[in-house]
């Protein structure tokens, strides 16, 4: 079959119910398996490092989990009480990888001001997810995808924290 004869979809029309709960349920996967190693205390700027990069990526699929969701849900694909579970869940794990990371105690200056930058992107992710929700719960699905549209640069944010220790 040449290459013109396949039918052209566009992604978001592939975004259905399953779909968007297997990718939330992957994240979940993901943010379980890397939450755990971030807890503890650090004794060295690298493992301060190996834990910050290890948080920012389990939050970049958090992020990524509320901007499909969020996308999904403005199409009118899904349906608003899914919605605003899948949202409250994401925000939920949101603020255990932020309360996660700030246990952990920097062992220098330098992690000092590695920590404040990246709190300060975790508390941004965590709070756009919460007007997500918000929206959501207020019946505001068409909302969401603007709402939504400043997590891609918050996403882009942590993905350069999750490679200071790659």
């Amino acid at each position: 079959m040449s290459r013109s004869a396949v039918p052209r979809v566009a992604v978001t029309a592939l975004m259905t119910p399953a779909l968007v709960t297997a990718l939330l349920t992957m994240a979940m996967l993901t943010l379980a398996l890397l939450t755990t190693s971030c807890a503890g205390p650090s004794r060295s700027d690298e493992d301060f490092r190996r834990k910050a990069a290890n948080t920012a990526e389990a939050m970049v699929a958090v992020v990524e989990t509320a901007r499909v969701t969020a996308g999904a849900a403005g199409s009118g694909r899904l349906l608003p009480a899914y919605v605003a579970v899948a949202l409250r869940d994401a925000e939920d794990d949101a603020n255990g990888i932020v309360a996660t990371f700030d246990s952990v105690q920097p062992p220098s200056a330098a992690a000092d001001a590695l920590r404040a930058g990246l709190d300060d992107t975790l508390q941004q992710a965590t709070s756009r997810i919460a007007d997500l929700r918000i929206a959501a719960r207020r019946g505001r699905l068409d909302r969401l995808p603007s709402l939504a549209r400043p997590l891609a640069d918050v996403s882009l944010r942590l993905r350069r924290y999750a490679e200071v220790d790659r």
